[in-house]
């Protein structure tokens, strides 16, 4: 029985370390995105194909990652890690969504 809790409670923290990655790694995309002099250029009019596939990336590491910590929540509770990564993920989407809500409330 201790076998089976040990392969179920090291699935998971794999689960969530590869969930972490994927959010370190968006947040590292976004880093080295924003630190492109190209990005932060106020004479530029153009949204360029290459900002639509780090986008992309960008939202593609985010929602595995939370797909990836929601798998971890539903497949072992009990998962201590899991549930911290949860918290994170909810604190960070919701501010998201406060800093959006603010930024569109203060520009109309």
């Amino acid at each position: 029985m201790g076998s089976v809790r040990d392969k179920k409670n090291t699935e998971g923290l794999w689960f969530c370390i590869f969930s972490l990655g994927c959010w370190i790694l968006s947040k590292i995309t976004i880093y080295y995105w924003l630190k492109a002099p190209i990005v932060l250029n106020p004479f530029d009019d153009g949204f360029y194909h290459d900002d639509s596939g780090i986008i992309f990336s960008i939202l593609l590491f985010m929602i595995v990652a939370y797909i990836l910590a929601i798998v971890v929540r539903k497949v072992h509770p009990d998962n201590i890690f899991g549930k911290v990564l949860a918290c994170i993920y909810m604190i960070e989407v919701t501010a998201i969504v406060v800093i959006i809500i603010g930024l569109f409330t203060w520009w109309s």
